[in-house]
């Protein structure tokens, strides 16, 4: 199972560029500002990061308990090193990072799943679920990136289905 999987980071950017283009005006302006400035950290520009993630990440108000503690207790000094210091471009060890090419020697049936509104999006996991040999795609309705919390029991239906299927 591949859920919102990061596959390559160049269409990862590219697909969120769009999300990044459908915000309003003065969110976009912020981001842009904050990043040419360098001074991501800033309380401005992590809002208007949050505005982003409360369509792309999760859609729930409030956010769950279970996503909350996990920011509460993620390493971002690894983020970072690994992402970079903004969520729209990467400058770390992940910048290049493409397995595209590696997609063609999955050879187990395979479920993609995604949020509709995912970072990971539909289109993206389609397109590389069209080079896995036996893939099957799946959509979660009114969910983002963290699907499993936003829509809980669709998501494992989907998941369940997919099992069910193996035998």
């Amino acid at each position: 199972m591949l859920a919102s999987p990061l596959i390559s980071t160049e269409r990862w950017i590219a697909d969120n560029t769009e999300y990044r283009e459908q915000l309003p005006q003065e969110t976009q302006r912020i981001l842009d500002e904050h990043e040419a400035a360098g001074t991501t950290e800033s309380a401005e520009y992590q809002e208007a990061v949050m505005e982003f993630y409360t369509r792309h990440l999760n859609r729930m108000d409030p956010w769950p308990e279970e996503l909350n503690r996990a920011f509460e207790l993620a390493n971002f000094d690894l983020y970072v090193t690994m992402w970079g210091n903004t969520e729209f471009n990467a400058t770390g060890t992940l910048e290049d990072f493409d397995v595209s090419g590696d997609l063609g020697r999955i050879q187990v049936p395979t479920l993609m799943i995604c949020g509709e509104y995912d970072e990971a999006t539909p289109a993206a996991c389609r397109d590389f679920a069209a080079a896995v040999p036996d893939a099957r795609v799946e959509i979660v309705a009114e969910a983002s990136h963290t699907g499993h919390l936003e829509q809980r029991d669709a998501f494992m239906a989907k998941l369940r289905t997919f099992l069910a299927s193996l035998k």
